[in-house]
């Protein structure tokens, strides 16, 4: 608090703490802000002929409180304006305060230097607007002899993505007058294509495999270049000059992969020989790499020279401090086997597996270390697994908290653990998910209590945030076919606090001759379309069994629907009643029963139907009632990162037979 005042002006400002209280602890903080600094006076020292210019642009004056916040924001102002005049090395330093009479006295210390001039010289195929905006110079930091040879790095790397392999970009600094030339000279050459890259001493991997890698490396590494957003403005400024032809566009960039970057290619490789060393290649090296520039083709073939040395195998794997689970569960788990080779990878995966064993077996606070002893002449190496079990970890109390409509017998019957039960994570992360599947819960959160206090007995906390309890949508719209549209929608996510979700859904539009719906002369009333839905959801229902291990959820649905067509009226009632079985998180069987009556009136005239009025003009004149059966099955991969499918298929049987329904759907990677 004494920090945030004195940022604040209040410079001597008081805060004293004191606690008082036997049980739950009183803390009380007594504030005294005292008077706010003010500036008494602001310079800034070293500016010279341009402080009545810079000061202009502060936002403190003589008389402000000294509010260091806005500072800071000043000091960054400051930089600024010393960019925009050129002086690419002015330093701003820090600001000196002091107590003065009337208040506080501000010094900034600035140094404005020269005024920075940047030239180009010998670029040819690049414009020098183009050559400038990839020099990145950042308006906070000065332009220094580092950031001047950090810059020239900048131009060859632009350089060689375009196959100028063998361009040079040379910095030299020249005092002209009070002002200071950057002047980078270039020596572009001519451009060359990454023709081949070839490996010597590769045995294990072979040279097209290599390739592959290689190749996907130089493209994480390069990427994409975006063109600098100064070219982009100095390009927009000629363009909007009229008679003024547009800028000569640079040569573009090549794909990585077709041009030779140095840093790049040293450092796709170094991660390929990482990749050796995790396989168990433990003395795999890059010995070093040429390239052979043929001016003539205008091509460059690179070798890289590979050491790939002897693959260290595991002599023997033993597990210790395991006291409580048998060794041949643990030999169970192991992803490599005496005589295996030594890669790195399969020794985590076995340690990540041991620590699932034993945590799903009770012991929340199991630790396991992998450590590895290598022979350097035998090349082999001894794996030891050491294992802390810590104690076995039953559930004690479950305590529920933040259900303040739901019933608390319905979040219990939703866990999967009771009090008593050995802790294991996997059947709490399937107690969050079944919580979640209720519907009437926006978060759900299940944690040891103390967890950082390993105890043979833990409480736990099953934390629910509850959505609202009624939520009300209306809605309005307009289509060409139907006419103007209203829409209401309205629902109860957790109907008497067990979790039951009531919807009722209705729409009812009015059609209009303007657009080609010519009706019968009726009344307009006659004319109203509408439908209404009304359906509660149970995702868990406790009358039944579960089965194949997984809760079974139903639902009940209520249906009526009005239509005006030029060629039939129809009113429709249906009531559909259903289940589903969630076998696996991506797997779901259905069960749906439909009753439907309809009442349809035909009329003639010829009209442009639909698929659905085909459907609908297929019933008799009169009433029909239709009963359908329909089991479905639903494959959900579509959350899987790279790509995924959505698959579901559905029977119908009706009186008239049969019918089969399927829809796919592809994620593209």
């Amino acid at each position: 608090v004494r920090a945030a005042l004195r940022r604040a002006g209040h410079r001597a400002a008081r805060v004293e703490a004191t606690a008082a209280g036997p049980g739950p602890v009183v803390v009380t903080l007594a504030v005294r802000p005292g008077q706010a600094s003010r500036i008494s006076t602001l310079r800034l020292a070293g500016a010279g002929v341009l402080e009545e210019a810079l000061l202009a642009r502060l936002a403190l004056r003589p008389g402000a409180v000294l509010d260091e916040e806005r500072l800071e924001a000043d000091l960054a102002t400051l930089r600024a304006a010393l960019h925009e005049a050129g002086r690419w090395r002015g330093r701003v330093g820090v600001p000196d305060v002091k107590e003065a009479a009337g208040g506080v006295a501000v010094e900034v210390p600035v140094l404005p230097g020269p005024r920075v001039l940047v030239r180009f010289r010998g670029a040819v195929a690049v414009t020098p607007a183009e050559l400038l905006g990839r020099l990145g110079v950042e308006p906070g930091l000065p332009f220094d002899a580092p950031a001047v040879d950090a810059a020239a790095d900048r131009l060859r790397t632009f350089y060689r993505a375009r196959g100028y392999a063998a361009a040079t970009v040379v910095p030299e600094e020249r005092a002209s007058g009070d002002d200071l030339a950057v002047i980078f000279h270039v020596d572009e050459g001519r451009t060359y294509r990454l023709a081949r890259v070839a490996w010597e001493g590769a045995e294990w991997r072979g040279e097209a495999e290599l390739q592959a890698r290689l190749r996907a490396l130089l493209e994480e590494e390069l990427g994409r270049e975006a063109t600098a957003a100064e070219t982009e403005r100095a390009r927009a400024l000629e363009a909007s000059v009229p008679g003024v032809a547009a800028p000569r566009e640079p040569p573009a960039a090549l794909p990585p992969g077709a041009f030779l970057d140095e840093v790049a290619l040293e450092r796709a490789a170094e991660r390929i020989v990482d990749e050796y060393r995790a396989e168990g290649f433990l003395e795999a090296a890059l010995l070093g790499w040429s390239a052979e520039l043929d001016a003539a083709r205008g091509e460059v073939a690179v070798t890289l020279r590979l050491r790939e040395g002897v693959r260290t195998t595991v002599e023997s794997i033993a597990f210790e401090g395991s006291a409580e689970v048998p060794l041949a569960d643990l030999a169970r788990e192991a992803q490599l086997a005496p005589g295996a080779p030594l890669v790195y990878e399969r020794v985590e995966a076995t340690r990540v597996a041991l620590l699932k064993l034993y945590f799903s077996r009770g012991y929340a606070y199991a630790r396991v270390e992998a450590r590895e002893q290598v022979d350097p002449l035998t090349h082999q190496a001894q794996l030891r697994i050491l294992v802390t079990e810590g104690p076995r970890v039953r559930i004690g109390r479950v305590l529920v908290a933040g259900n303040q409509r739901t019933r608390e017998d319905v979040v219990r019957a939703a866990l999967e653990v009771r009090e008593g039960d050995w802790h294991d994570p996997e059947a709490l992360a399937r107690s969050q998910a079944a919580l979640l599947r209720l519907g009437a819960f926006r978060a759900v959160g299940l944690r040891l209590q103390d967890p950082e206090l390993p105890e043979p007995v833990k409480d736990l906390a099953v934390e629910l945030s509850e959505r609202p309890w009624q939520y009300l949508a209306p809605g309005a719209g307009f289509s060409i076919a139907d006419g103007p549209r209203l829409f209401l929608e309205y629902g109860r996510p957790n109907l008497l606090g067990r979790a039951l979700e009531f919807t009722a859904r209705g729409k009812l539009n009015y059609p209009l001759a303007w657009f080609g719906r010519v009706l019968p002369p009726t009344s307009p009333k006659s004319n109203l379309e509408g439908r209404a839905d009304v359906g509660l959801l149970a995702p868990r229902l406790e009358l039944l069994p579960s089965l194949l291990g997984a809760p079974v959820s139903g639902r009940v649905g209520l249906v009526a629907e009005r239509l005006h067509r030029r060629t039939y009226d129809l009113g429709r009632a249906a009531a559909q009643v259903g289940g589903d079985l969630a076998v696996t998180s991506r797997i779901t069987l259905s069960l749906q029963y439909e009753i439907e009556v309809d009442q349809i009136e035909k009329a003639g005239g010829a009209a442009t139907l639909t698929q659905a009025d085909l459907e609908r003009l297929r019933f008799d004149q009169g009433t029909t009632t239709l009963h359908a059966l329909r089991p479905s099955a639903t494959f959900d991969f579509r959350d899987v990162l790279s790509e995924g499918a959505f698959f579901t298929t559905e029977s119908r049987r009706t009186r008239r037979g049969t019918e089969f329904h399927s829809f796919w759907e592809k994620k593209a990677p």
